[in-house]
């Protein structure tokens, strides 16, 4: 057995994203217009909003707030397999992000067709010259000396391989696995006319025991010696091909004066984690340009449809990140490509990894110029998408991919090779750097107009490392734009800087500002793992605020991301229960962060989407200490309209927001300050001041919340309104339901007194107007509207009975609705009749009864279903029982104990297993079954059902 190094699986990886081309070389103009493309499917718009640039999906304002899920490494280098993939999808979308993108390689979809041997044997001369040697030995020494020589032969049955492709392949390649003491070389030999041997034949019964003058078939290059310890790859196309349907023979032997082993039969167990650990047998790979296998993408997209979240495809292709793996890509790609060459003979830009390598093990580059590569890669773009467009079709039209990212963090830097030779010749009137760029966006535009001309276009991207000439890039892309016409929709930055300043400018100034790019960070992280953190660059809290800041200045933020190891993940390892667990660094603070400041954008996702932030010069959309003062004091003003604003917090870091969201209705929102205080002054009187939301982070129907908002009236007509940690307010002047236009009636009742003393300077309260008389009063905002007004202010409610909050799911079909009176007009959502396992759940917080009588239940929220045994039950089961049938498909986790966690879970159960239980145990809101046998398993009546 050969000895494997142990180097972390991850270490030195860089960050990546994704590259896609086109068909030519030439610049393509055309008619194409990024801004409509071809009946797009999301687009950016850049007109009639009050943003420059606005985000759209379905012609529909989308509000994007990203997170990149390394899909690819946690296959590849985690051993995640779909249904884990799957729970990231469901964890980001819990965690409020609206997009995930991630990886897609080439190989993904065109994979390589991987035959091991069906025969091996190794032999040897002199005193082994009759003996038969195990075929299934791990490792099998080579050597060509006068004194010993040995080889190893290997028998491949191509009839194993798809239909068509037996003596059709368009690349073929033989991988080994070998270690060498220094520069050796391996020949490999081609049996054209006898396969009669067997595993049991020793070197005096060998085909090849005299080589004579038969020349190798391919050998090991100068430039990828035999030293160390790796994998290694052979073209044998041409040989392979030759012999059709029938049966392949390799012999493999040292070059004369050389010695070194390679493995034989058996599988390295120490990467058993690995969904492909490291092999140690010889594999023949066969690629074909007509395979395709859309069978990943297809789980992907499933992945993101059934959480209801959006989807970008990153292209991982023939430049990801600056370079081009082997494990990236199929084999054909190579076997059709030419590289450029140094003088010595040595690929250019090539380099090796680690065998256990997730991005595999031959790093090189390839000439963005090549029409061969543009050609094979552009007809697989367009190949993707037109599938994807059948997808869509086929799933009930959902548009979840919304966007492509072609490439990520691609190279500027150039490899010579003769196809940029020859087209420096017909740019010669252009500088060299200005060539390198000409170079990066003709391969950009050309793979994206693979995608706007394909049956389901949607917004295309490429994203740039600081520092990799993406600035001549934009300005390049925005000059095509105004001129002739790019398919590129915009370019974006990897910035993890630990600026603030530079987070906010970046949305106004410089540039990515500059034309009609629509400026985004495309990867940022928090440097969970680095030297960052012990430096004091960075808050946990910076991991959500960052977000805030980078919408104040005019951009959208994406987070990279959600694990890979890269040092900037929110989460570590998965739990038994398919959840995950946050990132060890400060106990989870940087994804509660993150979390939080999520589903406070969310809830006024529509006017961040399509208002411009007054960092970047609007006047509709204020952001307060956005790039946060030092210190814990903080006020603020700013003018909305006729309206001046003042922020004020004792909070460090805490950041407000106020929008002028209609003529008659101001958003504010706070994030860290548990009172935050705004002061609205020229307002007018106001009819209703209540919590709310978008119904939807892309919905623009605006519904009011639970809750009580505190506010005081001042002498000076202006209203201080107390706004809690992570909390939206509304402020009205609109006539309300039942009352006339003089704001005496409204939405809620308004309990409130008034004072001569000055107004309160303590925490939450404002101090703008001293020595003056106040009112104060509570907006108790539980009830629907019923016309009716108490108190001096105008503010209405009624009362709902709150309960100790439990869960309910439908057993019908059932709506939700606004208003306890329950109406067309006040139906928020339809649930449809599902499964019992599969049956909506709702959080009950109140109980409440309609005008006539009729019980509902107030969920979280503020909204109301009905209380109707015959459409809802209680989630859990409530008495006891003595048998249990496990019903659900995922099965569920018997515990040690009735909290459960994954450090005390003991065993899974599997649908339809007969649980025999001892008793009914409740826990909170909850229930669970104790077990004869001293374990305990959920009472969710989704998971387990009664049985006689």
């Amino acid at each position: 057995m050969m000895k494997h190094r142990k180097n972390h699986l991850l270490a030195g990886l860089a960050f990546v994203g994704a590259s896609v081309i086109g068909l030519g070389i030439g610049e393509i103009i055309g008619e194409a217009d990024t801004n409509q493309g071809n009946n797009p499917i999301s687009k950016v718009a850049t007109s009639g909003f009050d943003k420059k640039q606005v985000l759209e999906v379905a012609n529909k304002p989308f509000f994007y707030n990203g997170i990149q899920i390394r899909s690819d490494k946690l296959r590849d280098s985690y051993g995640y397999n779909i249904n884990d993939i799957r729970n990231t999808f469901k964890q980001a979308k819990n965690d409020g992000f609206t997009v995930i993108n991630t990886q897609i390689l080439w190989s993904d979809i065109q994979k390589d067709q991987v035959l091991n041997p069906t025969d091996v044997a190794y032999v040897k001369n002199g005193a082994d010259a009759t003996k038969n040697f195990d075929e299934k030995s791990t490792t099998f020494n080579l050597q060509n000396s006068d004194l010993s020589k040995s080889m190893v032969y290997l028998k491949y049955d191509l009839s194993k391989l798809a239909a068509g492709q037996a003596g059709h392949a368009d690349g073929v390649k033989l991988r080994i696995y070998a270690k060498g003491t220094g520069n050796d070389s391996l020949n490999i030999y081609g049996l054209d006319k006898d396969d009669n041997w067997n595993k049991d034949i020793s070197w005096n019964k060998s085909p090849l025991k005299d080589l004579g003058d038969q020349k190798p078939i391919t050998v090991s290059p100068k430039y990828d010696p035999i030293k160390g310890e790796n994998y290694y790859d052979f073209d044998v196309t041409d040989f392979v091909n030759r012999q059709n349907a029938g049966q392949v023979t390799l012999a493999l032997q040292s070059q004369a004066g050389t010695g070194f082993d390679i493995g034989g039969g058996a599988k390295i167990g120490n990467m058993s984690h690995l969904d492909q650990p490291l092999n140690e047998i010889p594999q023949l790979s066969v690629s074909s340009k007509n395979n395709y296998d859309y069978s990943y993408l297809d789980q992907i997209i499933k992945a993101a449809r059934d959480a209801d979240i959006k989807l970008e495809v990153l292209w991982f292709g023939s430049d990801t990140t600056k370079l081009v793996t082997e494990h990236r890509i199929p084999f054909y790609v190579q076997h059709d490509y030419k590289p450029a060459l140094n003088k010595d003979g040595s690929i250019q830009s090539f380099s090796r990894a680690e065998a256990n390598s997730g991005m595999g093990q031959y790093h090189f580059a390839m000439d963005k110029n090549d029409p061969g590569l543009q050609q094979q890669e552009g007809t697989v773009v367009a190949n993707l998408f037109k599938h994807i467009a059948e997808n869509n079709q086929q799933n009930g039209s959902t548009d979840t991919v919304i966007g492509a990212q072609m490439p990520n963090e691609p190279s500027i830097a150039m490899s010579y090779a003769q196809p940029s030779v020859d087209a420096r010749k017909t740019h010669a009137n252009m500088t060299e750097s200005e060539f390198k760029t000409w170079t990066l966006w003709n391969y950009t535009n050309n793979l994206d107009a693979q995608v706007k001309n394909s049956p389901y276009p949607v917004w295309t991207r490429v994203n740039n490392a600081a520092g990799d000439g993406g600035d001549a890039l934009v300005a390049y892309n925005e000059n095509q734009r105004k001129t002739k016409t790019t398919n590129l929709d915009f370019v974006g930055l990897d910035s993890y800087q630990t600026n603030t300043q530079g987070m906010f400018d970046y949305g106004h100034k410089g540039t990515y500002a500059q034309g009609d790019n629509f400026p985004a960070i495309m990867e940022d992280g928090m440097g969970a793992n680095s030297w960052s953190w012990a430096n004091g660059n960075y808050s946990p809290l910076d991991a959500g605020l960052r977000t805030i800041t980078t919408l104040a200045g005019g951009a959208t933020r994406n987070y990279y991301d959600f694990k890979s190891g890269d040092g900037f993940d929110l989460y570590d390892s998965e739990n038994a229960d398919g959840s995950f667990k946050p990132h060890e660094y400060n106990g989870g603070a940087a994804i509660n962060s993150v979390r939080d400041v999520n589903h406070f954008l969310n809830k006024i996702g529509h006017d961040l989407a399509t208002k411009q932030a007054d960092g970047a010069g609007g006047k509709q959309l204020l952001f307060f200490n956005p790039v946060p003062a030092p210190g814990y004091d903080f006020h603020q003003n700013k003018q909305l309209g006729k309206t001046d604003v003042t922020y004020k917090t004792d909070t460090n870091k805490s950041m407000g927001v106020a929008i002028q969201r209609d003529a008659d209705d101001i958003v504010l929102g706070s994030t860290l300050d548990s009172n935050a205080t705004f002061t609205l002054k020229n307002f007018g009187k106001p009819t209703a001041i209540t919590f709310g939301q978008y119904e939807s982070p892309q919905s623009d129907k605006w519904e009011t919340t639970s809750g009580k908002v505190d506010y005081q009236t001042n002498k000076d007509g202006s209203i201080t309104v107390t706004v809690p940690k992570y909390a939206v307010v509304n402020v009205s002047k609109a006539a309300q339901a039942g009352g006339d236009t003089g704001g005496s009636t409204g939405s809620g009742t308004t309990t409130g007194t008034s004072s001569s003393s000055s107004s309160s300077s303590t925490a939450g309260s404002s101090s703008s107007s001293s020595s003056s008389s106040s009112s104060t009063g509570t907006t108790d905002t539980n009830q629907p509207s019923t016309g009716s007004t108490t108190g001096d202010s105008g503010l209405a409610s009624t009362s709902v009975k709150k309960v100790k909050p439990f869960k309910v799911m439908a057993k019908k079909a059932i709506y939700r609705y606004s208003k306890v009176n329950f109406s067309t007009k006040n139906r928020i959502k339809y649930y449809p009749q599902k499964s019992r396992t599969k049956a909506p759940v709702f959080t009950v917080v109140g109980t409440a009864k309609s005008s006539s009588g009729v019980d509902r239940y107030q969920l979280k929220g503020g909204s109301y279903i009905t209380a109707n045994s015959a459409y809802v039950t209680k989630l859990y089961l409530q008495t006891n029982h003595k048998r249990l049938k496990m019903i659900n498909p995922k099965g569920a986790w018997e515990h040690s104990n009735t909290k459960f966690t994954s450090k005390n879970a003991i065993k899974k159960v599997k649908k339809n297993t007969i649980l025999k239980a001892r008793k009914l145990v409740k826990r909170g809101s909850t229930t669970r079954y104790q077990l004869t046998n001293g374990h305990y398993i959920t009472g969710s009546k989704q998971f387990v059902q009664v049985i006689k």
